[in-house]
């Protein structure tokens, strides 16, 4: 049942709202990223009535409103409520489920990830112990599909061939467990886990959020400890894999006579018209709606014979499937316009990087980090540019390289084009 959406000073929800510079801010998860045409569509309608008339991807694919007015909390509430956004006051910020946006729509899957994530929601819905989980807590399921990104979660789990048999590795924080589980038990080993989690917190005086299982000390080795006796061992690679993905175009899918496109979003924002043209869209052609963790959304499932209509459509919200607009790669936080901490525009210098790129042949997996402030709140992996904003100017890096300290903006985006020439 909903409740009522209340202020917060900490990580914000969809019955959690936190003050910013722009109005109050109001985060929904979407559990495997899967959005309904017209989930999307009550939440283009919500931010016009409700809100600054802008949707945002995040870097976890769920989806905020900002200058949401205090008054409109309990509207705004409702209309979430009977979106089903919220099955579950209680755990409201812990339904943290990441899957790559291709999932059940490409050939290399070999685990269905989104099955695993929507049932992994409901155990956690059902379970009152886990609404203690911190808002931060991340669960990543990698089926096989590119454009997962399992790296940093606190649980985690990665389907790879070993030798011709399908194994399904253990991860915390990034590092192996050396353990595998079959596919039916994978949920219960994570719920299993999930509520050890809460224990190793308490054992280390975490009574309440603020932790990761990164903070906690040995917890790999305390996880390990406790599912060993179910789970079998394995032999596991290093790290995580990446399944890069290229973030705009369009893709094969697992079947001949369909494919996924992935249009532009410029710097994570969708516009009002742009969302509710989005769901049309989706629900003329039967299409799947998937929010991606670069900030972007993925129209799965589209008929090879429609996609010239479904790009067309698509370019006339400013949505192309290329790179005409200049802003692959790039990404932002909300800036000075949005956040009491930012010292820049990060927005405004952030397109005005993307109108050079349109000019240039970028690397492969090349992409720039535009931070506020040192928070860096934009930054979920390593970025070939870093800029960040100080009181005088922006402080760069390249591949992790410094090269200049309170850079004017102007020139900044200079001294990044000159590094791509």
């Amino acid at each position: 049942m909903v409740t009522r959406l209340q202020l917060d000073s900490h990580c914000p929800g969809a019955l959690h709202a936190v003050e910013a510079r722009d109005g109050l801010l109001v985060r929904v998860r979407v559990p495997g990223g899967s959005i309904q045409p017209e989930q999307l569509a009550m939440l283009a309608r919500a931010s016009a009535s409700f809100g600054d008339g802008n949707i945002d991807i995040t870097a976890r694919a769920n989806v905020q409103l900002r200058g949401v007015r205090q008054a409109a909390l309990s509207a705004l509430a409702l209309a979430l409520g009977e979106a089903n956004f919220i099955p579950s006051a209680e755990h409201d910020r812990v339904r943290n489920i990441e899957v790559s946006p291709f999932s059940g729509f490409h050939s290399s899957e070999r685990v269905d990830a989104l099955k695993l994530a929507r049932e992994l929601d409901s155990r956690i819905i059902a379970d009152p112990e886990l609404s203690r989980l911190p808002a931060k807590f991340r669960f990543a399921l990698d089926g096989g599909a590119p454009g997962a990104n399992v790296h940093g979660a606190d649980l985690a789990l990665t389907a790879d061939e070993v030798s011709g048999d399908m194994h399904i590795h253990v991860w915390v924080a990034s590092q192996s467990l050396g353990l595998h589980v079959m596919e039916e038990q994978a949920v219960d080993v994570l719920i299993d886990a999930a509520r050890y989690s809460l224990e190793l917190a308490r054992k280390n005086g975490y009574n309440e959020g603020g932790w990761r299982l990164a903070t906690l000390p040995n917890a790999a080795h305390e996880l390990r400890n406790h599912l060993q006796g179910r789970l079998q061992t394995c032999t596991c690679p290093s790290s995580p894999s990446v399944r890069t993905v290229s973030s705009l175009g369009v893709f094969a899918s697992n079947h001949v006579a369909l494919v996924n496109l992935v249009p532009t979003v410029p710097l994570g924002r969708l516009t009002v018209v742009q969302a509710l043209g989005i769901a049309e869209i989706a629900t003329a052609h039967a299409l799947h709606l998937r929010l991606g963790w670069w900030r972007g959304i993925v129209l799965a499932g589209a008929q090879r014979s429609e996609v010239t209509s479904i790009t067309e459509q698509l370019e006339s919200l400013g949505m192309p499937v290329d790179n005409s607009l200049g802003y692959v790669g790039i990404s932002t936080c909300s800036g000075i316009h949005g956040c009491l901490k930012a010292h820049a525009d990060v927005r405004q210098d952030a397109s005005a990087l993307a109108a050079q790129l349109v000019q240039l042949q970028l690397p492969p997996g090349w992409n720039a980090i535009i931070a506020g402030c040192s928070k860096r709140c934009a930054m979920r992996e390593r970025a070939s540019v870093v800029l960040t904003a100080a009181p005088l100017g922006y402080n760069i890096l390249l591949d992790g390289v410094e090269r200049g300290q309170a850079v004017p903006s102007s020139a900044a985006i200079d001294v990044v084009l000159a590094s791509l020439r």
